[in-house]
Order: structure tokens, then sequence, then C-alpha cells
């Protein structure tokens, strides 16, 4: 059985590793020059020697990074791993933040209609109608 240090010193991995812990960082250094109102909707998805590439989660917010875009890419640039990129691509990942389903809410029934659906439940001859009526009047 390997041990965590000999799959450490795998190149591959600890290439891996080494580029995620970058791009982190880069996240963190653009979350700074970021507004507030751009802050959960981009991220630097990918980089490499010639461009970087942010994205966000809707087109709705295009039209704002595209106005900071050079000013963007050179502050960028500070980020010694990010310095000789020559290119800042913006792309639309729209499951960028997942959202998450709104959970469904049921209007509540008043007393009186309460008591009308248990009534009519009552004369109802049908077994799985009258139970079906009986459960939505709980």
């Amino acid at each position: 059985m390997k041990t965590v240090h000999a799959y450490l010193n795998n190149s591959s991995l600890s290439h891996l590793l080494n580029r995620a812990s970058i791009i982190a960082q880069a996240n963190r250094h653009l979350q700074d020059l970021l507004p507030q109102n751009l802050k959960n909707h981009c991220i630097i998805a990918n980089f490499d020697q010639h461009q970087i590439i942010i994205a966000i989660s809707s087109a709705a917010f295009m039209p704002s990074i595209q106005s900071m875009q050079s000013w963007l890419h050179q502050n960028l640039k500070a980020f010694h791993p990010l310095k000789n990129t020559q290119i800042l691509k913006i792309s639309v990942m729209p499951d960028l933040y997942p959202h998450k389903p709104e959970q469904k809410t049921f209007p509540t029934l008043t007393a009186n209609t309460q008591k009308l659906i248990q009534q009519t439940a009552k004369r109802i001859k049908d077994d799985k109608l009258r139970d079906a009526l009986t459960r939505l009047s709980l």
C-alpha cells in the first residue's frame, strides 16, 4: 500500500496540486479586485502562459466585466504566475454556482375550507378519491 508521501512525490499529482494552489491564490487576488456585485459570480477558471480565462455565472455580468477587462488583466498580471499572459478571456458558465432548488410552498387552507373538504370526502364512495381529499384537508 502506497503512503500519502509516495502519492505526493508523484510528479503529475504534485504538478496538479501546485496548479490548483496557484489557481486558488489567483482567485483570491481576483476577488480582491472585483466590485462587491461581481464577487459571487466570477472565478478564474484556468490560465496558461498566454491567457487567463475568467468564468462568469451569467451573461448579465458580461458588460460589467468587459468594461473593466483591461484594468483587470493588468492587475491580475501583478500575480507572478500570471505575469506573462497576453489575453484575458471571459466565458459564461451558467452552472458555475448551482442554484439551490427553491422549496415549494403550498398555500394553507382556511379552517372553513378544510371542513368543507372533509365533509365532501365523507360523501365520496371512491376510496382513493376519499383518501386523497382527506389528506388534502389535513
